[in-house]
């Protein structure tokens, strides 16, 4: 593996001195690049662009060229993985993401499945592989994760007991979660329904401050179909019965 020569970005995530605050920026690789433009225009789409792990990588070099960034951020969006569900995703100008085929029935929710990273989303899988090789050590690489509630509850409590803590590993997997745990590579939030029997759970007895109480609200709009409905009521009456166990 090559050494990273810029280790600025990395290490002020770590906590430790840094000569000064690294610099990156959402949007990095956007339309007010006119060398962005032109890849996009070559790739006939915005869906193109993504799945096209050599264009993408373009893209993503592309503010590293112009600016004296500390990290390059994987050029990918977040709508390609319920594509990747089978719901066919589309860019309409002017309007903006549409899906083919939206989930209106509530026989489409319990048909959907979990894709394949590997396979649904190998493009970006080669993306990121083709861009770490041209950074070439240069620089790290950002690949955005959705937000976590209990990550931020367990930050939170670390912090209020005065703990140093650095981010171990992260998975959208419960099952990469749970090995992670269990292999000791460090701690994590999980239900008592996910905790499992080589799992040691911490108290306040082993110096942990207690997690956060976390309220849960279910939000539909006024024109919800039936489905959704459904939906909803379903996850409440199951967060109700976990509730009740824990009680």
């Amino acid at each position: 593996m090559t050494a990273l020569q810029n280790d600025v970005f990395l290490r002020a995530l770590l906590r430790e001195p840094v000569p000064y605050t690294p610099i990156w920026m959402m949007r990095q690789a956007g339309r007010y690049l006119p060398e962005y433009c032109e890849t996009r225009r070559r790739a006939g789409n915005f869906m193109g662009l993504c799945t096209n792990p050599q264009l993408a990588t373009e893209v993503t070099l592309q503010p590293l060229e112009r600016f004296p960034l500390d990290a390059a951020i994987l050029f990918s969006d977040i709508l390609t993985i319920p594509d990747a569900m089978g719901l066919g995703l589309y860019f309409t100008d002017g309007e903006g993401p549409r899906f083919e085929r939206p989930l209106r029935e509530e026989w489409a929710i319990r048909d959907l499945t979990a894709p394949d990273p590997n396979v649904h989303l190998r493009y970006v899988m080669d993306a990121v592989a083709e861009i770490r090789r041209a950074l070439h050590g240069s620089v790290p690489l950002i690949g955005f994760g959705s937000g976590c509630l209990y990550r931020a509850h367990a930050i939170h409590a670390l912090e209020r007991a005065g703990r140093n803590w650095h981010m171990a590993y992260t998975s959208s997997s419960l099952a990469g979660i749970q090995a992670a745990v269990a292999a000791g590579l460090g701690l994590s939030i999980l239900s008592e329904m996910s905790i499992q029997a080589e799992h040691r759970v911490l108290t306040a007895k082993d110096g942990f401050a207690p997690i956060e109480r976390t309220e849960v609200a279910l939000v539909a709009a006024p024109e919800a179909r039936p489905a959704t409905l459904r939906l909803a009521d379903r996850l409440a009456e199951y967060c109700e019965s976990v509730q009740a166990k824990a009680a």
